[in-house]
């Protein structure tokens, strides 16, 4: 781990919280191919603020506060297998494919 840690670099080191350093490291590796994307995923995660762009802020307002009310509902401490997750908001908001994970998505990263 240490190697792989050298190998992303001390930007990200600087740019992640050392108590959140390894769970960091370990949410993100699969999608990670260069040092920049880890970057990258932190830049998204440790931000003070997302910025949403015309596009996000669609996704955000269509899908509205009873998606994400919904979403806090299923989303527990013992539920955080992702497609568990992802069943359960379909079926208590009524929605699938787009409506389904691009809002979550937008809301998280601030990406599409």
């Amino acid at each position: 781990k240490m190697d792989y840690a050298n190998w992303l670099g001390h930007e990200l080191a600087a740019s992640v919280p050392p108590s959140e350093y390894d769970f960091f490291i370990d949410t993100v590796r699969p999608n990670v191919l260069f040092p920049q994307d880890a970057l990258f995923w932190a830049n998204k995660f440790f931000a003070p603020a997302l910025n949403y762009g015309l596009e996000e802020g669609k996704f955000l307002q269509e899908a509205g506060e009873h998606y994400f009310e919904c979403a806090l509902k299923v989303l527990t401490p013992d539920n955080l297998n992702y497609s568990s997750f992802c069943e359960q908001l379909k079926q208590g908001c009524h929605v699938k494919g787009k409506q389904l994970f691009m809002p979550l998505r937008v809301a998280l990263t601030g990406i599409t």
